[in-house]
This record gives C-alpha cells, sequence and structure tokens, in this order.
C-alpha cells in the first residue's frame, strides 16, 4: 500500500508510543525515521525481492489525512489541536509527503516496469468491488473469487463528531484524557451530538493548503494512470 510504501514503515520500526512523536525538543526517534527517501525504499525492495509485483493503493488525499488527523488527533497536546498543528508534527509531514503520489508511482515503475505494478484507487474499490477484485486477481494470475460477505465489514474510523468535540475541549484547555471521563455520560447523546458536531473537521483554510499543496502532484498521477482522478474528489 502507498502509505507504507511512501512512509518508510517497511525500513524502519517506530516506537507505539505516538506521544514520543509530538514532544518538542530532542526525540529519542531519528528524523530519517519519519522523513525516509523514497527513492532507497523501492531500490531496497528490489535489492530483497527482484522479481515482485507491486500493489500501490491511493486515496484522495483529503479524505485520507482528514482520516489520519481524526486517529492522531488525541495525541497532539493541549489547544493545539486543529490540522495546521497536526501537519506541523513529524508525523503529519510525513504523512503529508506520501500524499505525493505521482512521486512514489513514478519511482516503483522505474524499477519494476509498469507491467509489475499495479495502482488502485480506494474510490474504485469502494463503487466497484468485483470489477476490482477480477482486476487484482488477473494482475497477480490468479484465480478469481467472490468477496465473501462476512469480509464486507471495514473499520470506519473516528467519527468528526469525536474530533470536533475534542478540539472544543481543547480550546477550554481540557486533556483527551479528561474528556475520556465524560464519554460514559455522552453516549447516551450521540445522536444529538453527531448533528450538533458532525460538521467537518477541516476548515476552508485547511481544504485550500490541501488543494494548493497536491493539485500538481495529480495533475501527473491523473496522466501516468489515465484517470479522472477529480471525479474521486482529488484536487485538481
Amino acid at each position: 500500500m502507498n502509505e507504507g510504501l511512501a512512509r518508510g514503515y517497511l525500513k524502519v520500526q517506530v516506537p507505539l508510543d505516538y506521544s514520543i512523536r509530538f514532544q518538542p525538543g530532542e526525540s529519542i526517534v531519528k528524523d530519517d525515521d519519519f522523513y525516509p527517501n523514497h527513492k532507497k525504499i523501492p531500490q531496497r525492495i528490489k535489492e530483497i525481492c527482484p522479481n515482485v509485483k507491486i500493489l500501490i493503493t491511493i486515496r484522495n488525499q483529503v479524505d485520507w489525512l482528514r482520516s489520519y488527523y481524526l486517529y492522531f488527533i488525541k495525541y497532539l497536546p493541549k489547544k493545539r489541536k486543529k490540522f495546521k498543528d497536526f501537519i506541523s508534527t513529524r508525523e503529519g509531514k510525513n504523512a503529508l509527503f506520501a500524499g505525493l503520489f505521482h512521486q512514489t508511482i513514478s519511482d516503483y515503475y522505474e524499477l519494476f516496469d509498469k507491467e509489475n505494478v499495479l495502482v488502485m484507487l480506494l474510490e474504485e474499490f469502494k463503487n466497484d468491488r468485483e470489477r476490482s477484485f477480477q482486476k487484482l486477481c488477473a494482475f497477480l494470475n490468479v484465480s478469481h473469487t467472490n468477496l465473501p460477505k462476512e469480509k464486507e465489514r471495514r473499520n470506519l474510523g473516528i467519527h468528526k463528531s469525536s474530533g470536533n468535540l475534542i478540539k472544543l475541549g481543547s480550546s477550554l484547555g481540557l486533556s483527551t484524557a479528561t474528556m475520556g471521563i465524560f464519554q460514559p455520560y455522552l453516549r447516551p447523546l450521540k445522536k444529538p451530538l453527531s448533528k450538533i458536531f458532525g460538521h467537518d473537521v477541516l476548515n476552508n483554510d485547511d481544504f485550500t493548503f490541501l488543494q494548493s499543496f497536491y493539485s500538481v502532484s495529480n495533475f501527473y498521477t491523473n496522466q501516468m494512470l489515465d484517470r479522472k482522478l477529480s471525479h474521486y474528489g482529488y484536487p485538481i
């Protein structure tokens, strides 16, 4: 997957204590663990497994980074839980640059040849699973089988309302741990709270930034894949 290939998680194992990543000053994590050389990763894979096939999945960067931000929002310091705070961390910057899909795809095309690299859009898989599985099986040269119903369940992640509640509590000086104490009392109010706080955690400035940051990369990705990425909401 692009997340692992582009972000270097196949190269180095980072600590599970995510709070370490957001502490100012000296860190036990080396900088190159967070800013991997995008060309060295495919080169290393080529050295170890020269004849493999590469599957890369990409996702609309706005949706991906929103999901990523919601997952890590609880680890951000108090009163610094906005999206711009997240992409100012090392983890956030790494995720941001991993979204330059043209860079990752071109690296693997160059080393493994285009016929050995399959790039799939998460949105295409979501819209037409059967056709996507057929395409994947053909690429891997294996027999196609239908996806069992029990395997269709997926992790929906943290809801926007939870992220907005955490942001509100943080602005009032409440830590994530403190807000967790109130969670059992808020659970019965899930539906009304979702209506009140269910707006997007990204604001207009965040959207504008992501649009400007990814538009050139997606233009080239669009040409490389011969897909209409804008049809799926990719910033173009």
